[in-house]
């Protein structure tokens, strides 16, 4: 009987051996051995007799006796079954082999997530950096248009001068050689 919760009660537990009370028995006479007192999840019975092993596989084994005027020990050997007391146990140990394999994992995805958002804290950085970056160059790239703008109308300006200034000596030129060439008034 389980006094406890289902989930208590349902666990498998060591057995324990109770081989009954000690027998005085004549030589010859059918004794019965009795381990019916023993608790727990027992699997299987063996009953140990001096220095040999008595093993019938049974709660109440039969045994008759050879000795006469001795005293015979024998001891109640009880075993759990194995899949029975090592399941809990086993369970536990699956249990706990998961958990912390789930652990190991949450921490490593935790790490991978804090470093993902590190290189995107850094990628957003550079992304306005470069956007700052590129404002500056395109405000500069206006700026040179405009200096490239107003050397071309300086150099066009000056050009026309010269062409202007070219055609004024030309035309002086003109005017010398038709001075030199005319006649001299008398």
């Amino acid at each position: 009987m389980c006094f406890g919760s289902a989930a208590f009660c349902s666990q498998a537990f060591d057995p324990v051996a109770s081989a009954g009370p000690d027998q005085t028995v004549v030589s010859g006479s059918v004794v019965t051995l009795d381990g019916s007192a023993s608790e727990g999840d027992i699997d299987s019975y063996s009953w140990a007799l001096d220095t040999f092993e008595f093993r019938p596989d049974a709660m109440e084994p039969c045994y008759r006796s050879a000795m006469r005027k001795e005293l015979v020990g024998l001891v109640l050997l009880v075993t759990a079954g194995a899949a029975a007391a090592q399941a809990p146990a086993r369970d536990a140990i699956e249990r706990e082999q998961a958990l912390s394999s789930a652990q190991q994992r949450a921490g490593a995805a935790y790490q991978e997530m804090q470093q993902a958002r590190q290189n995107a804290i850094r990628a957003e950085g550079d992304f306005l950096n470069a956007q700052e970056a590129d404002r500056a160059a395109q405000k500069q790239a206006a700026e040179t248009k405009q200096q490239l703008d107003a050397a071309r109308q300086a150099l066009d300006a000056a050009k026309a001068r010269d062409a202007k200034a070219r055609k004024a000596y030309d035309d002086a030129l003109d005017a010398v050689d038709r001075a030199r060439k005319a006649p001299a008034a008398r």
